[in-house]
């Protein structure tokens, strides 16, 4: 089953490259920045692998992993919402489950740790600063 309803893919025997990349473009015009200039979830991805490299016991790995994606995850829909009200819900999830990883590594006890901790605290600023922006831009 397909997500993307064939009549609104672009041919490729029909136009060129450019006129396809143009065309995906306007259908994602509405998203008020690509995910590749997104700092915080291009920050939530290196932490998700870090994470994955993390030695601890497989519960708390497995839901570092979990949190850790969920980050991600939630960022990036959240990106993609048109409405500032669904936007602070996804933002929030993401922030919520940030709080999540940072008790799972104190409970891991994770041992030379320090870059993940560094990128961690990059990440959370940025979520943060998301979460209260948005809160302000909504009053």
């Amino acid at each position: 089953m397909s997500c993307v309803r064939p009549s609104r893919v672009p041919s490729l025997g029909s136009r060129g490259d450019e006129d396809i990349l143009r065309t995906l473009g306007t259908l994602h015009s509405h998203l008020p920045m690509g995910l590749n200039s997104f700092r915080a979830y291009k920050i939530s991805v290196q932490f998700y692998f870090l994470c994955e490299g993390l030695k601890c016991s497989r519960h708390l790995h497995d839901q570092l992993i979990q949190a850790a994606s969920s980050i991600t995850l939630n960022l990036a829909e959240g990106s993609a919402k048109p409405t500032a009200k669904d936007r602070d819900r996804f933002y929030s999830i993401a922030l919520g489950s940030l709080r999540e990883c940072e008790a799972i590594l104190d409970l891991a006890k994770v041992k030379n740790s320090d870059e993940i901790a560094k990128v961690l605290n990059q990440l959370g600023s940025h979520v943060f600063q998301l979460c209260r922006w948005r809160k302000r831009a909504s009053e």
